[in-house]
This record gives structure tokens, sequence and C-alpha cells, in this order.
């Protein structure tokens, strides 16, 4: 009877310590878990940020390539922190020329006295960018603020930020 209460409490003592493993290995399963979910978004986003940088070099590329043809890119020179401006008021349209020979092609305006006033809080684009006159109203009529706090604007204007 001795031998079966030690064999009893030895029983005993075996299942406490498999139930404190098996514990354990819960705990351990779920950092491994969470360690690998952390991972897995890390991940995810240096794949986002290298699509993001893949997508900014194919642009640049493209952008500083020269085909034989006058591009208004190629005669714009925007000061300092305003070249997202620009290419956001732009975009696509930096690629046409000023030739009107061209499959695309600016045919400019001057600014005209009766056109809209700039909103409150804005600055126009044209202030800050050197560009041919063929450009003149267009940039006169881009405005550019630090966020987009939904000022009015008139038909023909366009709000771009720095940012």
């Amino acid at each position: 009877r001795a031998a079966a209460a030690a064999a009893r409490a030895q029983a005993v003592q075996h299942g406490e310590d498999a139930r404190a493993a098996l514990t354990r290995a819960d705990a351990e399963e779920r950092g491994a878990r969470e360690q690998r979910d952390r991972a897995q978004a890390a991940r995810a986003t240096a794949h986002a940020d290298l699509a993001a940088l893949d997508s900014e070099a194919t642009a640049l590329t493209k952008a500083t390539r020269r085909e034989g043809r006058e591009r208004l890119l190629d005669r714009l020179q925007p000061e300092a922190g305003y070249e997202r401006a620009l290419a956001a008021a732009l975009g696509d349209d930096l690629e046409a020329g000023l030739d009107p020979a061209g499959e695309r092609f600016w045919a400019g305006a001057e600014v005209a006295p009766g056109d809209p006033a700039a909103p409150e809080g804005t600055v126009s684009l044209g202030q800050h960018v050197t560009a041919p006159a063929a450009l003149a109203r267009r940039l006169a009529q881009v405005f550019v603020a630090e966020s987009d706090t939904g000022v009015p604007l008139a038909v023909g204007q366009r709000l771009v930020t720095l940012a």
C-alpha cells in the first residue's frame, strides 16, 4: 500500500510537471506567434517601401530620359521644396512640349487682369517656378498651401500642398 501511495504521489507530481511544461510551451508558442506576426508586418512594410521606391525610380528615370523631343519638364526650374507641388499640379502635362508641331504642346496664355485672386492663405506656384511664358497663366492659378483647409476655389484654380 505504501508503494502504491508513493507511485500515486509520483504520478501526481509528473502530472503537475507536465501541466507546468504545457503552460510554458503555450506561452512560448504565443510569444513565437507574436514575433512571427511582427516579422510579417515588418516584411509587408518593407515590401511596400520597396514598391514605392521602385515606382519613384521608374518615374524619375522616365522624367530624366531625353527622347530627342522638347519637354516642358526640361524648361522648368522650381525653387527647392516646390518640386512635388509642381508635379502634383501639372502631372503628365510636364511631358508636353511648347512646339505646336508636337503631338502635345502648351499653347500658353498670359495672366489676365480679370483672373480670380488667390484664396486666402495661399501663394501662387508661379512665384516659385521659373517657367516659359506659355505657362504663366496656368501657374498663376495654381496655389500652394501648407495643408488643404477646404478653402473655396474659383473655376480653373487648383490647390496643391507642399507635403
